[in-house]
């Protein structure tokens, strides 16, 4: 939505009909000279994390031009509550771990329930525990981000774990472009031998909704990673056929190998 312009005045316009960048210092918000403030002060509802370009015409009258992020503002990296988690967005996040059953017997209980918690959040027979994990993923990310996700494999399962996930974090304050990648050919699950090679994705993904993701920082998500190529693939069509700036990746669940077992 465009910002709405209000209490516009002018203090000085140096030159007319050129397109200048909104600026928003500690002293407050101009267009013009950053060194010398100078140009048109302006006030407008909402303006959060973001930047405007303008006209200013020969009358002195401003013209809305477009809505930028601004790439000056630390805070739009900002995209986990850890600080530690912001620094590096080609790194995949996670909160647990997890293996599969035949492994069970060879871990640790305290791994075994990790993974047991995998495959009922999955499943989502038990609604409450689900709202549970949800929350936990709530408390790692900060709010006003963009958020998407790898598409499930089926095209038709729009109540997926990562989708009802995705609606429960929009709803406490983020912006949900799940809308932006969609599954336009069923495939095989990758959890039940499916290929898991790039070009599977690139092949069955159309992008929609583009401006939700165009020149933004966004957090991609998954249920559960392995190899990682799911958010790897997705992560390049967000930036080559969605415009996405930087993209940060984050699952619920790591798979561990079979090294890592002991």
């Amino acid at each position: 939505m465009k910002p709405k312009l209000l209490d516009l005045f002018i203090r000085a316009v140096s030159t007319a009909k050129l397109s200048r960048n909104v600026l928003d210092t500690p002293k407050g918000t101009y267009i013009g000279s950053e060194k010398g403030l100078a140009g048109a002060s302006v006030n407008w509802e909402d303006f959060v994390n973001r930047r405007v370009k303008v006209r200013i015409l020969e009358n002195k009258d401003v013209q809305f031009i477009e809505t930028l992020e601004d790439t000056n503002r630390p805070s739009q990296n900002k995209i986990f509550t850890r600080e530690d988690w912001n620094k590096n967005p080609s790194k995949t996040r996670f909160l647990f771990n997890y293996t599969s059953k035949d492994n069970w017997e060879r871990v640790s209980d305290n791994l075994v329930q990790q993974s047991r918690d995998c495959l009922i959040f999955k499943d989502k027979i038990d609604r409450k525990f689900n709202e549970t994990i949800m929350r936990k993923v709530d408390i790692e990310i900060q709010k006003n981000v963009t958020l998407c996700c790898v598409p499930p494999s089926k095209t038709d399962n729009d109540q997926h774990c990562i989708l009802q996930l995705l609606r429960f974090l929009s709803d406490r304050g983020r912006t949900n472009a799940s809308s932006c990648l969609k599954r336009i050919k069923d495939i095989v699950p990758l959890h039940r031998g499916g290929n898991r090679m790039p070009q599977t994705h690139y092949d069955s993904i159309a992008t929609f909704n583009k401006e939700l993701i165009n020149n933004k920082t966004v957090l991609l998500l998954d249920d559960v990673t392995t190899s990682g190529m799911s958010l790897e693939a997705c992560e390049r069509i967000l930036k080559k056929k969605c415009g996405a700036k930087v993209v940060f990746k984050f699952a619920i669940w790591r798979t561990l190998g079979n090294w890592e077992l002991g």
